[in-house]
């Protein structure tokens, strides 16, 4: 991989890095940019996954000259991560916060999250989700879901995926 990145240099330290971004979530669940930043990183895992699927010498062929291999390149990517959000499909909505927050506006991006909320309220998020608690919403299909929850969804699908890919 590139080495634009520190020490993260594979997936699994990029891993490493989203179970970092989740424990700062756990701390502070009402933090945009924990949230985002959760995200951004649960997301782009699927990235460093798919160029883990090729070798060295297939990376260089498709840097040297993208424009021939971008088509196909973009279909496999896209397909592989069709393949990963069929699995997770939390992992859609953080696809779409991703985007949300890097574009001002979306126009090629399809998604299923509505809109977000950072929601105020009278009890803090230890309460029960029955009380009126601060949290972060994401509106999907005009239901109300819990970013907490969806970030715990997401966290379980990439720990039970590095379980499987380490013990293969």
């Amino acid at each position: 991989m590139e080495n634009l990145s520190f020490d993260v240099r594979d997936s699994y330290s990029f891993f490493e890095k989203l179970k970092d971004e989740f424990k700062e979530l756990e701390l502070n669940p009402t933090s945009t940019r924990t949230a985002i930043n959760f995200s951004m990183t649960a997301f782009h895992l699927t990235d460093w996954l798919y160029w883990e699927t090729k070798t060295e010498n297939e990376i260089k062929e498709i840097k040297g000259d993208y424009k021939i291999f971008r088509n196909k390149m973009d279909k496999e990517l896209k397909d592989f991560v069709s393949e990963i959000k069929s699995s997770c499909p939390e992992i859609q909505i953080v696809h779409d916060i991703t985007n949300g927050f890097k574009h001002a506006v979306l126009f090629r991006h399809t998604r299923q999250g509505d809109s977000t909320l950072k929601k105020g309220g009278g009890f803090s998020p230890g309460f029960n989700k029955g009380y009126n608690i601060q949290c972060l919403l994401v509106k999907v299909d005009n239901k109300e879901l819990h970013f907490d929850e969806i970030a715990n969804k997401v966290m379980m699908f990439w720990e039970r995926y590095f379980k499987v890919r380490i013990k293969g």
